[in-house]
């Protein structure tokens, strides 16, 4: 699996350290950039491994019967 920056390629598949994952709530995330609430139905976490963070976004398309997860993951560096 590799990541692709809009430049370059970076190969992701390699073995990491464990102790400098965090995946967690990220309540900054819930405002936008001018302080006020979103006003959207998603759920919003920081990943971060090693010095890398992004920003993790997850919501549900469909019925509330039948809904499928999506999520999207974004740079926070």
């Amino acid at each position: 699996m590799n990541e692709f920056d809009g430049k370059n390629f970076k190969k992701l598949n390699e073995p990491i350290d464990l102790s400098t994952v965090n995946f967690e709530e990220h309540q900054p995330y819930y405002s936008t950039k001018y302080g006020e609430e979103r006003k959207a139905a998603k759920l919003f976490y920081r990943l971060s491994v090693g010095e890398k963070k992004y920003r993790v976004e997850i919501r549900w398309k469909g019925n509330i019967y039948d809904a499928s997860p999506q999520f999207q993951i974004h740079n926070d560096n």
